[in-house]
């Protein structure tokens, strides 16, 4: 760039003069092998312009569940990965990847967990392979409950929106309009971060049965929706996939064009189980 013949990419894309969007969403990335980020206690420090010098972050006060796994990053447990910087909300934000061991032995390959709907669709099945000793359900009540009262406040806006006409035509109210826009795009948010926060608790308590119980394959059957609800189930799967992979286990979809209430497995025969 000829104004600024000695500043880096990453000065660059900070200071405005080209591509903000793309940093916005994309980030600068600081690789160990180039840019080399030192971690130390709850700092990181990374190397940036010559002009400029290093820039230094602070971690703050960390729950007990990212101090541990900033412990292990520093200790060399959980090797550390790409560091990205970029801005939201006019805050800067640094994330930090890291590679986690998969524990591999601690699960076995013949015990197999069933997730699948209810034939109610009330409910999440966790059917594991000794009966009633790895069996547990996943209440939906709330998330149903809450799914209709969204569509209540959508219908209710959907209806404002039509009496409003169009905004573009004389008879057309373009504020009323617009006013409904917004609050139909303030629903729609809310429901896909609701979605998003069941699908984050829910795979969670599955990825944490599946370690318990020592399950090496997981069996998913994937409903077309909740009650008659769209469900975003393909940020469940790959939530799930993620999470138990953690533990060495292997997650299969099944993909039924029924809605997940027919062709339910049937219960594992139950094992006994050996001391030791």
């Amino acid at each position: 760039d000829p104004e600024f013949t000695k500043a880096g990419r990453g000065w660059l894309v900070l200071q405005g003069a080209r591509g903000v969007a793309e940093f916005q969403r994309v980030g600068i990335e600081f690789p160990q092998a180039t840019a080399r980020p030192k971690l130390k206690g709850k700092t990181v420090i990374l190397k940036w312009d010559r002009e400029i010098g290093s820039v230094e972050f602070s971690l703050g006060r960390l729950d007990p569940g990212r101090f541990f796994t900033w412990e292990q990053i520093l200790d060399g447990e959980w090797p550390p990965g790409t560091v990205t910087l970029n801005e939201r909300d006019g805050q800067l934000r640094l994330t930090v990847s890291y590679y986690r061991p998969i524990e591999a032995a601690a699960v076995d390959p013949a015990r197999v967990l069933h997730v699948y709907l209810s034939q109610d669709g009330k409910s999440l099945v966790l059917a594991g392979p000794n009966r009633e000793e790895t069996y547990d359900t996943i209440g939906l009540d709330d998330a149903i409950g809450m799914l209709e009262r969204l569509l209540k406040q959508r219908q209710l806006w959907e209806a404002r929106k039509e009496c409003a006409g169009n905004p573009n035509k004389p008879w057309g109210n373009k504020k009323a309009w617009q006013a409904t826009v917004k609050h139909l795009g303030a629903v729609t948010l809310n429901r896909e971060r609701f979605v998003a926060d069941c699908n984050h608790a829910w795979t969670r308590r599955i990825a944490s049965r599946v370690k318990g119980w020592r399950c090496g394959r997981v069996m998913f059957a994937r409903p077309k929706d909740l009650l008659s609800q769209p469900w975003n189930w393909g940020q469940f799967e790959q939530n799930l996939r993620y999470k138990v992979e953690h533990v060495g286990s292997l997650l299969i979809t099944d993909n039924p064009e029924n809605n997940g209430t027919t062709g339910i497995p049937a219960l594992p025969e139950a094992r006994p189980i050996v001391a030791g």
